[in-house]
């Protein structure tokens, strides 16, 4: 009851929304640096913690900030894919599984005209030439991610049938779901309610610590750049299309960019 009365109290101050949602980011980044160090168990018992926090936010305010609740999906996401095999060792059965039930949750936010986000919007030839200096900044860091953590050796051991689920999944659907998520969701809000810098900032922060299972700091720091490059197209752009598009040139480099022989992967 005591837990409960002060999240009464820490809603009915004027700046609640500043308050709820500040802490609730720092506690993501903060047990997704546990699970970088190989702390799982504390992770997720972190996660679920917060998830109940924010839950019993959003229960006991009659009209909670939208940001907060896009934001409760981000320790949704890490419940439901935290037990998955570690990538391509082993089925991506799971992994399709938890991004479809992420995708399912997301859908239900998306009906609501509160948080429909934008497609994109007509730009001028200049917005078009940073989006382009935005996909070269995306060829740079996939190609040093290509050179850190290198997916060949493993993707050179699969069958024609399973390439192309993995361009499905990793090409196709995994850049829709996470960029409905953190920038069609949490970041479209979050600029609404602190403005476009903050909204950059936070969205690409949260990207990064949800790609710790990587456990690699080096990494988690390259997919910082990844998610404020998104970020910023999905700013530049008008909408989720732009950034759709370059998590995909992104991945489309990371997995098969070798193939290709496009330089930095060879």
């Amino acid at each position: 009851m005591k837990y409960i009365s002060s999240v009464k109290k820490t809603l009915s101050t004027p700046s609640a929304s500043l308050q709820l949602v500040i802490p609730v980011v720092i506690a993501i980044v903060v047990f997704e640096l546990l699970l970088l160090t190989g702390q799982v168990t504390l992770a997720l018992l972190g996660h679920a913690w917060l998830l109940f926090h924010c839950l019993t936010l959003l229960l006991y305010t009659t009209d909670p900030p939208l940001s907060l609740r896009s934001i409760t999906l981000v320790p949704v996401f890490r419940l439901t894919t935290l037990g998955r095999p570690e990538l391509f060792e082993g089925s991506l059965n799971w992994l399709v599984v938890s991004y479809f039930l992420l995708f399912v949750t997301m859908l239900v936010f998306v009906r609501s005209p509160q948080y429909r986000p934008n497609l994109w919007r007509r730009v001028s030839a200049k917005t078009i030439a940073r989006l382009l200096g935005l996909a070269v900044s995306a060829y740079v860091l996939s190609g040093i991610l290509f050179s850190i953590d290198p997916p060949t050796s493993v993707r050179t051991t699969m069958g024609a049938e399973q390439v192309f689920v993995l361009f499905a999944l990793f090409v196709l659907f995994v850049p829709l779901v996470e960029e409905l998520l953190f920038r069609g969701l949490i970041q479209g809000q979050l600029e609404t309610e602190y403005g476009a810098g903050v909204s950059v900032i936070v969205s690409g922060v949260l990207y990064a610590a949800m790609h710790s299972l990587r456990g690699r700091l080096l990494v988690m720091l390259l997919y910082l750049g990844f998610g404020l490059v998104f970020a910023v197209g999905y700013r530049l752009g008008g909408g989720l299309i732009p950034a759709v598009v370059l998590h995909s040139l992104a991945n489309f480099l990371y997995y098969f960019g070798d193939s290709l022989q496009f330089p930095l992967f060879g």
